[in-house]
């Protein structure tokens, strides 16, 4: 019996690359599971920051209208507390 050495081939190539393809979703996911863990809002139900996991954060600043001005990003050790007036 003769067998046939290109579908073997085929097949190794097959598996080869479902096997790449599953290593390659799966680091994906571990590299990009980043998950937010506080966000803040205005009384104006704005978003205004977001506070992720590994330390960074997005901060936002808007017009009068609510139009979106500024996005910042940088990490959350960056905290500016609103300054309050003392009577």
């Amino acid at each position: 019996m003769i067998k046939d050495a290109g579908c073997n081939n085929q097949r190794l190539n097959k598996a080869r690359f479902i096997q790449f393809f599953v290593m390659l979703a799966l680091w994906g996911m571990s590299y990009s599971t980043v998950l937010a863990k506080c966000y803040t809002y205005d009384d104006a139900c704005r978003l205004m920051r977001v506070d992720y996991d590994n330390g960074k954060s997005i901060a936002y600043t808007y017009d009068k209208n609510g139009n979106l001005l500024k996005k910042e990003s940088g990490n959350s050790c960056d905290v500016i507390l609103p300054q309050t007036l003392d009577e």
